[in-house]
């Protein structure tokens, strides 16, 4: 075993290697698309950034120049159908953080046949029934917890923070219920855009705190692309933890994190 393995330097190293593969991504795309929609996207999305652009511009983009996106996607080898599974789980989300882009995202959606219904049953359950990845179900996380003044009151506690904060509301999820297993991977989203993610499983269903969600497992993996590379309740993630944190050599990360990262270092 190397004893000089640095957890936070290799996170850091993951990270730029990630980021660059996206910028790089972001460049093909936007460049594509400035030739074949014959306007200048950086003057549009105000950024000489491409990643800022592609950011920007990219609901709008969806909604106007599908199709140019489409041929843009081709050209990097990225899979249409993988940028159609995001803009459901976008929908998904902004309808949840009460965004006035969710009217327009699944307007969208359903203006290409992506979707065809939206159903809520007392505001409880909601169905999106799609063509091609069948009908999802999904639940907001405000009438799963109500009640759960703990859950709640950490919730309010970290306020806006929680959209970042995966890796901490997990930990605290499976802390305080020894049913739940934290789930932490690498979630990819269009154009290799990999982000480290933490999310919580109770029997067959998925708890996303920070996306405002809970899916079932299988509707959760049906619409995002999440290696999945480390699972823990909480007295498993200790006792690993207790083992890692040597390797932390900013003392940092977060347990959740510091875990998964351990793994795929030794692996």
């Amino acid at each position: 075993m190397n004893e000089n393995i640095q957890l936070s330097k290799y996170a850091d190293d993951l990270i730029n290697t990630y980021n660059k593969i996206y910028e790089l991504n972001c460049n093909k795309v936007i460049e594509c698309l400035n030739n074949n929609i014959e306007k200048d996207l950086y003057e549009i999305g105000k950024s000489n950034n491409s990643v800022v652009v592609y950011n920007n511009l990219i609901g709008w983009l969806f909604k106007f120049f599908s199709n140019e996106l489409k041929s843009s996607f081709k050209v990097i080898g990225y899979d249409y159908d993988n940028f159609k599974k995001y803009m459901i789980f976008c929908f998904i989300i902004t309808f949840f953080r009460n965004d006035k882009k969710a009217h327009i995202l699944y307007d969208s959606l359903k203006e290409k046949d992506i979707v065809s219904r939206f159903l809520s049953y007392d505001e409880e359950k909601y169905q999106l029934y799609t063509d091609d990845f069948g009908i999802i179900s999904f639940y907001g996380i405000n009438n799963y917890f109500n009640g759960n003044k703990v859950v709640l009151d950490k919730i309010k506690e970290m306020g806006t923070s929680i959209i970042d904060g995966c890796h901490e509301i997990s930990e605290f999820l499976i802390k305080n219920d020894s049913s739940l297993y934290a789930l932490t991977g690498i979630l990819t989203k269009p154009l290799s855009e990999k982000i480290f993610h933490s999310v919580v499983l109770k029997d067959k269903m998925i708890i996303d705190i920070p996306n405002g969600i809970i899916m079932s497992y299988e509707d959760y993996m049906k619409l995002n692309d999440f290696e999945i590379i480390s699972k823990y309740n909480y007295k498993e993630l200790v006792d690993i933890d207790n083992k890692c944190k040597k390797y932390d050599e900013s003392n940092t990360l977060y347990p959740l994190l510091r875990c998964m990262l351990y793994k795929m270092y030794v692996i």
